[in-house]
């Protein structure tokens, strides 16, 4: 167990003591020896050098917790902040603390990004192995993206087809209409007959389609997957 250090306590205790004493031999009109004036000044020059220590301690660390707390907001966790080998206080323990937590931190996102990257995997194969047709629209990108099953089914080697070149077509009116209403709803939609159109080779396929809209953590429809059976 760390030995428990309570150097800033000691050095508070010190301040008023010694700005007290010295200040009652300043004002104080009886006459002293030179060593006695000397004794109070020095407590006076302790008090101000225990006042400068700990505004200087307090002031280096408000800076690194700054620092730190907004590396933590932008989800960095490979730091802590610096301890200086010089000193053995309560602020050292402080810092120690945050570069622990800070190592929790970094371990946690380290285990959550591989449970992302296996699930990202398992999705991938799902994706490319099912034999139910599946596409994935993104809404930031704009784009929709067509499984190996519905690439057979459409007679088309592309992958990915853009919203607009899509939503141009007018066969693929009602569907785009149902894509909107599902992911400005956040519904939904199952069993839909619909008239799928792709951009190459004029494809037109009559589909059974299920929109399911995906939500992030802030309620915000950013995906979405159509089944297509």
């Amino acid at each position: 167990m760390e030995k428990k250090n309570n150097i800033l306590k000691i050095f508070w205790l010190i301040i008023p003591v010694a700005l007290v004493l010295g200040l009652v031999a300043v004002f104080d009109k009886k006459s002293r020896s030179f060593l006695d004036s000397c004794f109070f000044v020095s407590l006076l020059a302790v008090a101000l050098c225990s006042w400068l220590y700990i505004s200087l301690r307090v002031m280096f660390f408000r800076r690194k917790l700054v620092y730190f707390i907004k590396r933590i907001l932008e989800n960095e966790y490979q730091s802590g902040v610096k301890v200086n080998p010089k000193f053995s206080d309560e602020i050292t323990g402080m810092e120690k603390l945050i570069n622990m937590m800070a190592d929790q931190l970094r371990s946690y996102d380290q285990l959550q990004t591989d449970k992302i990257s296996a699930l990202t995997r398992a999705i991938d194969i799902v994706y490319h192995n099912v034999k139910e047709g599946i596409i994935v629209y993104t809404k930031d990108r704009k784009t929709f993206q067509v499984n190996p099953r519905l690439q057979q089914l459409f007679e088309v080697e592309q992958e990915n087809f853009s919203y607009d070149s899509l939503a141009k077509q007018e066969t693929n009116r009602d569907f785009i209409a149902k894509l909107k209403e599902a992911i400005d709803q956040g519904r939904t939609f199952h069993e839909l007959d619909l008239v799928l159109e792709l951009p190459i080779r004029q494809s037109k396929r009559q589909l059974r389609l299920t929109i399911i809209p995906v939500k992030d953590k802030n309620e915000s429809v950013e995906l979405a997957i159509i089944l297509v059976s």
